[in-house]
């Protein structure tokens, strides 16, 4: 017997059924008459969705530069404590439009 294509949402609702029956995925695959391993596609689907949600935007605060001479470095800390260090010297003006546009979010 053909099984037949299943939206998004049922998938995600057979998961989360899945995971309260107590049965394996094989077991619960057959009960179900559903195909194992679309249903571990959609589990694995599901698992990536979630932690690419994580990521996200984060409010930085925002000081008043010190002054700049040529040939100075401008560094950007971020709380993941990785770090941007940019040569003022070639990106002035970039780094100027850069700052305006974040301090108008």
């Amino acid at each position: 017997m053909a099984k037949k294509a299943l939206s998004k949402e049922a998938w995600l609702e057979h998961l989360s059924r899945q995971k309260r029956s107590g049965d394996t995925q094989q077991e619960y695959c057959r009960k179900h008459n559903l195909s194992l391993s679309a249903f571990r596609y959609w589990k694995k689907r599901k698992a990536h969705e979630a932690t690419s949600e994580v990521a996200s935007f984060i409010e930085l605060p925002i000081t008043e530069p010190k002054s700049v001479s040529i040939g100075d470095i401008c560094t950007i800390e971020f709380p993941n404590g990785c770090n941007l260090r940019v040569h003022t010297t070639s990106r002035m003006p970039e780094l100027a439009k850069l700052a305006t546009m974040v301090r108008g979010l």
